[in-house]
């Protein structure tokens, strides 16, 4: 007798495999999108906290920036100490190099765009380092499926809101 699997069995059996992944994959994707953009709105609190803190520790008011190129998807914020020329962080070769300054570059800038109330040369917000104050702005994270909003109020604080 011999052993092993017919044809028809072969068949059957990647049949049923093919059903599994047409059921599985769609929900994968759309759980994969939904991880994308909480890594990148995770980086970009961080970072946001951490120009928040330089303005603390120094004393010092800065500025937020985000600049955006509408023919591409890249973007990336800027945060830099007040009264400095304003930098563009899509072009920091442009930008004086005793400027003090920290860039945000996306990891997922395919995947996850960005919506702001200002973009560059307007200063979205700030960080006053004397009073923990800032102007109120907003920016808005968003995939095809899933957006985050982020907002700052008067207080200086950093809020995250899922619409």
């Amino acid at each position: 007798m011999n052993k092993g699997f017919t044809l028809v069995e072969s068949m059957i059996v990647m049949l049923l495999i093919s059903f599994t992944l047409i059921l599985v994959i769609p929900s994968w994707q759309y759980n994969q999108e939904k991880l994308l953009l909480q890594k990148e709105e995770q980086r970009l609190i961080l970072f946001l906290k951490q120009i928040q803190a330089i303005a603390e520790t120094t004393n010092q008011s800065w500025s937020l920036m985000v600049s955006k190129d509408h023919f591409s998807s890249h973007w990336c914020l800027l945060g830099q100490k007040q009264h400095s020329h304003i930098c563009d962080c899509l072009h920091l070769e442009q930008c004086p190099t005793m400027t003090s300054k920290q860039a945000y570059y996306p990891k997922f800038a395919t995947e996850v765009q960005i919506s702001a109330t200002k973009y560059y040369p307007q200063v979205l917000t700030f960080f006053n380092g004397k009073r923990n104050l800032s102007f109120s702005a907003r920016i808005q994270l968003k995939t095809e499926n899933y957006q985050r909003l982020i907002s700052f109020n008067n207080l200086g604080n950093i809020k995250l809101k899922q619409e």
